[in-house]
Parts: structure tokens; C-alpha cells; sequence
């Protein structure tokens, strides 16, 4: 397996079969007697160790650090979209930084041999709401697509007359005419202006991304003329 070996402030690499750090020095004829050995000569290497010989005048402080605890966001369906809650709290770690202080040609250099992990930090469980709602005068309401449509108005007296729609519906509020190949019958809506209503009508000229919304009185379709309206897909 690969491992590094440092000596006076410079490595080398090698690759060795398995042991101790001791048998490791061994095994390459390494010089440690008065030294310092990190990781201790009864460790057991592992690929990509580093084993520092440090001498008599390197310096070995351990520093304490702090672990940033992580931010784990989880999908629900409860939230409104958008809306963050906290479940858990975070909490930050700690560890401990093994660092040795060597002076080479008259310069103090630091290096960082180790670390021990004493205390793991704690992850914040934060939940995204995925709920898509709009507000209406029923309060918020769910809804699981929203399309612009282009929007005209009609009444009992338009077509056959009879007040009666292409599936059999009473024409009243709440009755729009849609092309039922892009939103079938049935479907639940609501539109900004106009409230809530049921795709229970269709018409000839009504086709595509085209509805048509049923109103009481002549008077209130000819004010609502022909404009584009947003329309809540209702879950």
C-alpha cells in the first residue's frame, strides 16, 4: 500500500506490505531512535498515510477546532412551496488538530499531521415545503399546475340556448367551456377574478389554450371582453 514518510520537513513515498508504523520504519531502514514518530509506532498504516520522524527540535502543539455542522434540506408536502421549517436544530463538532512546528534553514514551518474527531457535529434538518397554494376566499388552496390562458365569456342565451352544457351540465358560475383535449373534463379550477370553477363545457371556437367562462348576465360578458387569465389546476 502507498504511504508517505516525512523526515527533516521533506517526504518520501512508499509502497509497503502491512504491519505497524514500527515495522514499517523497520522494514525501510529508517532512523527514529530520539525522535518523535506520528502516528505512533503501533498504528497500523493505511493507504495514503502519512508517518512523520520528527526530531528532538520540532514542536508538537494540538490545536482545537471547530466541524461546521450541514444543512440537510428534506422535501414536504405539508409546507406551503417555499416555506422552510425547522425539525433539528445543528450543532457544530469538534476536533482536535495535531500540527508540528520545525525550523528548516532558519524557518519555522508548520505542518498538520493528524486530527481526532471528539465530539461530531449534529446536522440541521430543515423542511421545504413542496405544496404549491394560492390565495383565495377560501383561504389557500392546493393546486398542482398553473396556466395562462386566453379567457372569453359567455351566457344561457349563447349557443342552443337551453342552458344546458355539452355534458349535460345546468350552464351557471362556475361552468367554463375548455377544450378537453388540454384540460379534461371535470378538471378543477381557479381563476383570479372569477373563483372557483369546473371544466364542464366545450365549444367550436374554444380549442387549445382557450376557455371560456360562463357568466349570469350579458351585461358581465361583454365586460369581461377577451384577456388572458391565469388558471389554478386544483389538486
Amino acid at each position: 500500500m502507498p504511504v508517505k514518510v516525512w523526515v527533516a520537513g521533506e517526504s518520501t513515498e512508499y509502497s509497503i506490505g502491512r504491519g505497524t508504523v514500527k515495522e514499517v520504519l523497520q522494514a525501510l531502514d529508517i532512523d527514529y531512535r530520539d525522535c518523535t514518530v506520528y502516528p505512533s509506532l503501533d498504528a497500523k498504516p493505511v493507504p495514503g498515510m502519512e508517518i512523520n520522524i520528527l526530531d528532538s527540535d520540532t514542536r508538537i502543539e494540538e490545536e482545537k477546532r471547530s466541524i461546521p455542522f450541514v444543512v440537510e434540506r428534506r422535501q414536504d408536502s405539508h409546507l406551503a412551496l417555499g416555506e422552510e421549517k425547522t425539525l433539528a436544530a445543528g450543532q457544530n463538532g469538534e476536533k482536535i488538530i495535531t500540527v508540528s512546528y520545525t525550523n528548516i534553514d532558519g524557518k519555522m514551518v508548520k505542518r498538520e499531521l493528524g486530527e481526532t474527531i471528539t465530539v461530531e457535529p449534529q446536522s440541521e434538518i430543515v423542511a421545504v415545503g413542496t405544496n404549491k397554494t394560492v390565495e383565495t376566499s377560501r383561504g389557500n388552496v392546493s393546486y398542482r399546475m398553473v396556466k395562462t390562458m386566453e379567457a372569453t365569456a359567455y351566457t344561457a342565451a349563447d349557443g342552443d340556448g337551453n342552458g344546458i352544457t355539452s355534458i349535460g351540465l345546468t350552464a351557471k358560475h362556475g361552468i367554463i367551456a375548455v377544450d378537453p383535449h388540454v384540460i379534461p373534463y371535470g378538471t378543477r379550477v381557479y381563476i383570479p377574478g372569477y373563483g372557483f370553477a369546473v371544466a364542464g363545457d366545450t365549444g367550436g371556437a374554444i380549442i387549445g389554450n382557450r376557455i371560456d367562462l360562463f357568466m349570469d348576465s350579458y351585461h358581465d360578458a361583454i365586460s369581461f371582453g377577451r384577456r388572458n387569465v391565469e388558471m389554478y389546476i386544483l389538486e
